[in-house]
Parts: C-alpha cells; sequence; structure tokens
C-alpha cells in the first residue's frame, strides 16, 4: 500500500525532505513505518522515537494499523510545547518495558520510576489460570491522553511519561500495564507513577475476566459478575 509521510522541523532537514512517497506491506503498523524510517536514514534512531505519529491529522500509537493512501505525519515536540514527552497504548502483544525505559529516560531526570502490574495466580483463596482484558479502545487511548495531561499539571517538572495496557488473555506472571516516568527528583517521579495508575484503574474502560478452576467472572469495581462463557 502507498501513504504519504509529512515531516517537519529538524526531522526535514534530517530526512532531506518535507514530504515522501512509500511503499509498505498491507497490514503494516505506524511502529512498522518507523522501523522502516530507521532503516532508510539509521540518523533517525538519534531521536529516540521522541516524536509523535499522526494519520490523517489524528495522532496514532505504534501499534495502529496504516491505512491505505493514508497521510502520516512524524510530529517532534512544538515550539512552545514545554512539557513531558507522553506515549501511551492499549496492545494486544507483549508490553515491553526496555521501550518504556528508553522512552522516559532523560539526562536531565535524576529519577525514573517504573510500575509494574502483572497477572497473580492466587486472590485471596481464588485461583487464576489466565485473565482475559477487554477495552473500548478508542475510548481508552483518549481517557489515558487526558489523564496524561492531568498528570503534567500536577506535576510540571516531568521528564516523559509511558502508559501502556494489555489486551486479550494474560497468564500468572506476564505484565498487564506499564506506567514509567522521569523526573529530575525521586518523590515527584514516584507520586506522579502513582497518580497514572490509580487514576488509569479508575477511569479507563479497561475491564478483566478471571477464569480459573471454581469458574469464570467479570471483575468490574469492587463486584464479581459470574460468567457463562
Amino acid at each position: 500500500m502507498t501513504v504519504t509521510v509529512l515531516y517537519f522541523a529538524s526531522l526535514s532537514e534530517l530526512m532531506g525532505c518535507q514530504e515522501q512517497t512509500l511503499d509498505l506491506p498491507e497490514g503494516s503498523t505506524a511502529g512498522d513505518l518507523l522501523d522502516t524510517l530507521e532503516s532508510m536514514v539509521p540518523g533517525l534512531q538519534k531521536f529516540q522515537r521522541r516524536f509523535r505519529v499522526a494519520q490523517n491529522q489524528e495522532f496514532v500509537s505504534l501499534e495502529t494499523q496504516l491505512e491505505p493512501g493514508a497521510e502520516l505525519a512524524l510530529i517532534p515536540p512544538v515550539s512552545g510545547g514545554a512539557g513531558p514527552d507522553i506515549e501511551i497504548g492499549i496492545h494486544s502483544e507483549p508490553l515491553s518495558v526496555e521501550r518504556a525505559l528508553s522512552f522516559v529516560r532523560r539526562t536531565d531526570c535524576g529519577a525514573v520510576v517504573t510500575f509494574l502490574g502483572t497477572v497473580r495466580d492466587l486472590t485471596g483463596e481464588m485461583v487464576t489460570e489466565r485473565l482475559d482484558y477487554s477495552a473500548y479502545e478508542a475510548m481508552a487511548e483518549k481517557e489515558l491522553a487526558r489523564i496524561c495531561r492531568e498528570t503534567t499539571e500536577r506535576f510540571p517538572s516531568l521528564g516523559a511519561i509511558h502508559v501502556t495496557h494489555r489486551v486479550g488473555s494474560l497468564y500468572p506472571g506476564e505484565i498487564a500495564v506499564i506506567v514509567a516516568v522521569s523526573s529530575p527528583h525521586r518523590g515527584e517521579a514516584f507520586d506522579a507513577a502513582r497518580y497514572l495508575i490509580d487514576t488509569t484503574k479508575e477511569r479507563v474502560p479497561l475491564w478483566k475476566k478471571e477464569i480459573g478452576p471454581d469458574g469464570k467472572a467479570w471483575i468490574e469495581g469492587d463486584a464479581r459478575v459470574a460468567s457463562n462463557s
């Protein structure tokens, strides 16, 4: 499929153009696009993907599938847009701690706090064989973005924020959610990470179904709702 890629500011200088037409395999994602561009122009790697990808003038995650004929844009932080870099996503593939740390680490930030939410195999006396996570994905990503913006207002010195969550079937020990933040000092980093995970659990439309030897149940707030499917 054919897409058009737009470059701005320092990215246009590095790429040597402001607009480029590329042929990509059907089903390619925004992440696949960046892989292709970094193989074409290795110097792009120095940016460590600290820019955002837009498709048809809407910001998208790296897991978003690209549309044939789409207008794509690589957008660096805007002038006057001081504040932390933000990366969010709802993913069906395993989450990467290395990716999260690479995104948030900064030379001007002495504190990096990472929270991993993993699947446990025992809740009280209930044995969990697996969890099935589902989400209203479009709304979930918008709400994650809103929560991150609120976090930057509460903790203005943050360097970067990364929040990603899995959907699909997960087994004990697998990572369901990653929250990572960087800040010049540890206090704000700890507080921001706590605010992010707590608010995400309260507001983002994500649900989990517990599957175990005693049956299946949706966990909705403080309630367990039996499932027959």
